[in-house]
């Protein structure tokens, strides 16, 4: 965005993709349209060609004895993905979860 007097400012955020997409810009205009048409990100019960293709690619670069990845699409399905993993290696059950800032209001001290 610009002033009146060509003052350049930052976009103002009234949702989450205008935040994360601007003002138009025609360089990343251009980048949504080359990139909508490879269809490249879907969610996770759907792969298209570029995901398998990154999929296969990616175990070439994590270190040993790491050999495999797991595609998800959320921050809630890369939890519940992490904690079923700690429990399969641990063998344990229960997990720990601290929530301290909440649990300090809650005591009221």
């Amino acid at each position: 965005m610009f002033t009146e007097s060509g003052r350049r400012l930052l976009g103002p955020t009234s949702g989450q993709m205008s935040g994360i997409l601007g003002n138009s810009h025609p360089h990343i205009v251009a980048t949504i349209q080359r990139q909508t048409a490879t269809l490249d990100h879907l969610f996770s019960g759907m792969l298209s060609r570029p995901v398998v293709d990154l999929a296969r690619r990616l175990p070439d670069s994590l270190p040993e004895p790491l050999t495999q990845v797991l595609l998800l699409t959320t921050g809630a399905e890369s939890n519940e993905a992490a904690i079923r993993m700690a429990k399969l290696v641990t063998g344990k059950l229960e997990i720990v979860v601290t929530a301290l800032g909440h649990a300090l209001d809650q005591l009221k001290v």
